[in-house]
C-alpha cells in the first residue's frame, strides 16, 4: 500500500454519510440505504486509489476517523465509523472489520467549511489487554452496593 510504514492515510471528499441499518429488501427499496451503500463504495474507491494495489492489512488495526461537517446536522458517530469500516473492508484495505480493535485519538465529529472525512488506518504490532482474561465477568463488589 502507499503508506508510511504500517499506516495508510486518505481523505474522502464530500459530506460523510452514516451507515444505514438495513435488511436485504431495504438495500433496494430505501433511499437512505442506497445513499449509505453508495458512500461506502466511494470510501472503498478512495482507499483503493491511495493503497495502489498493496495487500490488505491482515492483523489488528487502529482506525482514526475525523468527520468534518459544515453545519450541526450530522449522523450518529458510531454509524459514521461503521460506514468507513464497511468501505475499508469492501475496498480490500482490511480483510474484516473485526480487525479494528482500537480507535485513535482524534476520532470524532468536527466542523469546517469543507466537508470531508480524514481516515487513518494503522497496523498494530501487538495488542495487549489491560484486563486479565480470567478476571472478565468477576465483580469486586455486589450489585446494589454503593462504592
Amino acid at each position: 500500500m502507499s503508506r508510511t510504514g504500517n499506516e495508510l492515510f486518505f481523505v474522502v471528499p464530500g459530506r460523510p454519510v452514516p451507515a444505514a441499518r438495513m435488511t436485504q429488501r431495504s438495500k433496494f427499496a430505501c433511499a437512505r440505504a442506497r445513499k449509505a451503500l453508495k458512500y461506502q463504495e466511494f470510501v472503498a474507491w478512495c482507499a483503493r486509489a491511495k493503497a495502489k494495489g498493496a495487500p490488505a492489512f491482515s492483523g489488528p488495526v487502529e482506525l482514526t476517523c475525523r468527520f468534518f461537517f459544515r453545519d450541526g446536522r450530522h449522523g450518529d458517530l458510531s454509524n459514521l465509523i461503521k460506514a468507513i469500516e464497511d468501505g475499508l473492508q469492501y475496498g480490500g484495505v482490511i480483510e474484516n472489520d473485526r480487525q479494528v480493535v482500537r480507535y485513535g485519538a482524534g476520532t470524532g465529529i468536527y466542523f469546517d467549511e469543507e466537508e470531508r472525512t480524514e481516515v487513518r488506518v494503522r497496523e498494530l504490532k501487538e495488542v495487549r489487554h489491560a484486563v486479565d482474561p480470567h478476571a472478565v465477568g468477576r465483580r469486586a463488589f455486589r450489585v446494589g452496593e454503593v462504592r
